[in-house]
């Protein structure tokens, strides 16, 4: 998750954006204003739900095709925690990426 955080960071200083320290510790930033949600969710799963131990694969489910991260990973963050969801069920209930327009 660390190499992926360096690399979201790189892409933004690319963009001609500079960060500053206090900046990435939320999903919120204006700094990430054209990074993809799905990205962005990704990019913050572990630091929003705690969740460290998801397999890339299940983190891609949960995040593809969003269109807010920080409401998908705190849905899947109660759904995991506080309705005792299993992994799999809770991605199921939160992710945004198997819904039909």
């Amino acid at each position: 998750m660390t190499k992926f955080i360096s690399f979201l960071s790189s892409l933004v200083l690319a963009s001609g954006t500079a960060l500053c320290a206090e900046s990435t510790n939320s999903i919120d930033d204006k700094s990430l204003k054209d990074v993809p949600e799905p990205i962005k969710c990704y990019g913050y799963l572990g630091d929003v739900t705690g969740d460290e131990k998801m397999s890339v694969g299940l983190a891609v489910q949960l995040c593809a095709g969003t269109k807010n991260a920080k409401a998908t990973l705190v849905c899947y963050k109660m759904a995991f925690e506080r309705l005792g969801l299993n992994r799999g069920l809770a991605i199921e209930l939160c992710s945004e990426g198997r819904k039909l327009q």
